[in-house]
C-alpha cells in the first residue's frame, strides 16, 4: 500500500481538495460505522467528561458495550454523544470504525430480533445516576425502619406474653412458666416460645 505521506503529499501537491479521509476509510461506510461502544469489563463502566482530560467534571457513565455516536475528532479523546449525555471519553476504551460496525451488528443479533434502539444501550448521565443513588438509599433507610418498627412490634409481643406470668413462683433453675422458674430459665422460657433458644443461664 501506499506510504501516508505519500499520500498526505499527494493532497497537497494536487490542486483539487482531495479528502483524505477517502484514502483511509473504505468508501463503503457501514451504517454504524460511526458509533463507539464501551470497551470495558463488565464490573467497570468509563466515565464520560465535560472537557478531554481527566481533571474535568464527569458528566456520564458507560457500562459495558454502551452505544455512542461519535461526533468529533478522534484523538486521545473523542467526543461522543450517548443518550442525553455529551462529551468526552478515552479513546483506549472503545471501539470505533470497522470494529464499531461489527460490534454493532453482534448486538442487534444477540437482542433476538429487537429493533435496533432497543439492541443499544446508551449512557447513564450523572443527574440519573445520582438520582437512583438517593431512592437506593431512601429505600434503605425505609426498610431499616420497618424493620426496626416490627422489631419493636416483636419486644412488646414478647412482653404482654411474659406479663401473664408475674406471680408464679420462683424455683431456683426451674423452666416452668407455670410451675416455677428461675430468672434465667424464665427468660428462656418466653423467648423459646416466639422460636429464640437461648442458653439455659442466659
Amino acid at each position: 500500500g501506499v506510504g501516508i505521506e505519500a499520500v498526505l503529499d499527494n493532497c497537497t501537491a494536487s490542486d483539487s481538495d482531495i479528502d483524505v479521509e477517502s484514502y483511509l476509510v473504505p468508501s463503503e461506510k457501514g451504517e454504524y460505522s460511526n458509533m463507539a461502544f464501551a470497551n470495558v469489563s463488565t464490573d467497570t463502566f468509563l466515565f464520560v467528561r465535560s472537557e478531554p482530560t481527566t481533571e474535568s467534571e464527569w458528566v456520564g457513565k458507560l457500562y459495558t458495550d454502551y452505544a455512542a455516536k461519535v461526533t468529533g475528532p478522534v484523538g486521545e479523546w473523542t467526543k461522543i454523544e450517548s443518550g442525553s449525555v455529551s462529551g468526552y471519553v478515552y479513546t483506549q476504551y472503545i471501539i470505533i470504525g470497522n470494529n464499531a460496525q461489527q460490534k454493532a451488528q453482534e448486538l442487534i443479533q444477540s437482542s433476538e430480533g429487537q429493533s435496533e434502539e432497543s439492541a443499544f444501550k446508551y449512557a447513564v448521565s450523572r443527574q440519573e445516576e445520582e438520582a437512583a443513588a438517593a431512592q437506593a438509599e431512601a429505600q434503605r433507610q425505609a426498610a431499616e425502619a420497618a424493620a426496626q418498627a416490627s422489631q419493636a412490634g416483636t419486644g412488646q409481643a414478647i412482653v404482654d406474653y411474659a406479663c401473664q406470668f408475674i406471680g408464679n413462683p420462683y424455683v431456683w433453675g426451674g423452666t416452668s412458666l407455670t410451675n416455677g422458674a428461675d430468672c434465667s430459665g424464665f427468660v428462656q422460657s418466653v423467648y423459646a416460645h416466639f422460636g429464640v433458644s437461648l442458653p439455659r443461664t442466659s
